[in-house]
């Protein structure tokens, strides 16, 4: 079984093929060829994919926010009648 290298920019592993040395501040660590090319592109491309991303980020919050809160979730913070009668 070959050992796979831990990638520090995509945090995951890789095999020893698809990555190389990198100098860093703290020392020499593992980088991704991936991460190394995609990190080439314009900074028209990345902006572009940041803002896609962002807009979907919106979306699934507003999507999310529309939903109530369960019914536990509201009697613990004081919103929702208890219906539970005391003991007698």
């Amino acid at each position: 079984m070959t050992e796979k290298k831990y990638c520090y920019h995509c945090r995951s592993f890789h095999l020893p093929s698809e990555v190389t040395r990198m100098k860093t501040a703290s020392g020499e660590r593992w980088r991704c060829l991936k991460s190394l090319s995609l990190g080439k592109t314009s900074r028209a491309q990345r902006d572009a994919f940041g803002k896609s991303v962002s807009e979907l980020n919106r979306a699934s919050n507003l999507r999310q926010a529309g939903k109530p809160l369960p019914r536990p979730v509201l009697e613990l913070f004081g919103y929702a009648p208890s219906r539970i009668e005391g003991l007698a």
